[in-house]
């Protein structure tokens, strides 16, 4: 586990719209943006608010969270489509996007972390992922039962994003996320570090990057239509860096990482 050393304060963002009136949440994890961190931030909400939580990973950091099966629990996180009709009135969608290309390149970090020796070579590993897996924000958020067309899905992952999702983040952009998120869960505001799971660093040359743009042509055109959307609908609630500054009499919800043990503890900090 690799945890960045600064903190992270966002206060919850003042968007009237996002409300979570007591629908479930289903976080759609695309892999290597922001989910690790995610996830944590939604444990410690599950555990404030009494939440039971489904991880399809199967990874949990504290003994505190009630665990549920996926068609009960009020938290969801998932690498798969959902079960759930999108337009499910009693779930309440959300993901985080990021640049396909980057994305990419940390998915094959992620593998050579897995890979010990001579077996580690980037061409082949690159070479052995499927388009899904260099499209999954296209085929997680557009997926259909019986057609795995990705151009349909992108179609779909469009219009889903645009009219089904409660909300979006970009990771580039992942305070702004967190404020998003802390608004949605009705918690005044996190503080945080930046969690990520192990990656090697490696050598990924220009002619692996033009690979990676070519076969991720998908979900590269999801995220430009993400990227503008997010611009519509979000830009002025960040207009400024007040988000991030602490304000007295406002409970944080702050989280910290002991190695020792390898759990994320939390408590509330409250600037007076």
């Amino acid at each position: 586990m690799k945890i960045d050393i600064g903190k992270s304060l966002v206060n919850a963002s003042g968007d009237k719209n996002l409300c979570r009136a007591g629908r479930r949440l289903h976080f759609l994890h695309v892999p290597k943006c922001g989910g690790t961190t995610t996830r944590y931030l939604l444990e410690a909400a599950a555990s404030i608010r009494g939440d039971t939580v489904f991880n399809a990973a199967g990874a949990f950091s504290r003994e505190d969270v009630r665990l549920g099966d996926e068609a009960t629990a009020r938290i969801v996180l998932s690498h798969s489509p959902p079960k759930r009709r999108f337009d499910d009135e009693d779930t309440a969608y959300f993901t985080v996007l990021r640049n396909p290309v980057s994305r990419g390149t940390s998915l094959l970090q992620h593998v050579a972390a897995r890979i010990s020796g001579a077996r580690w070579k980037p061409e082949k590993i690159l070479g052995g992922l499927s388009s899904a897996a260099l499209n999954h924000a296209t085929f997680l958020i557009g997926w259909q039962a019986g057609d795995n067309d990705l151009e349909r899905s992108l179609a779909r992952a469009k219009r889903r994003i645009e009219s089904d999702l409660a909300f979006f983040g970009l990771q580039e952009r992942f305070s702004e996320f967190a404020s998003l998120l802390a608004c949605f869960v009705s918690l005044e505001g996190f503080i945080y570090p930046r969690f990520q799971v192990a990656e090697v660093e490696c050598d990924i040359s220009d002619v692996m990057l033009e690979q990676l743009h070519e076969r991720s042509q998908f979900d590269r055109d999801l995220y430009r239509f993400a990227e503008n959307l997010y611009q519509e609908r979000y830009s002025k609630l960040f207009a400024d860096d007040a988000y991030l500054k602490p304000r007295q009499m406002r409970s944080y919800v702050s989280l910290e990482y002991d190695d020792q043990n390898d759990v994320v503890e939390q408590s509330l900090v409250k600037f007076r």
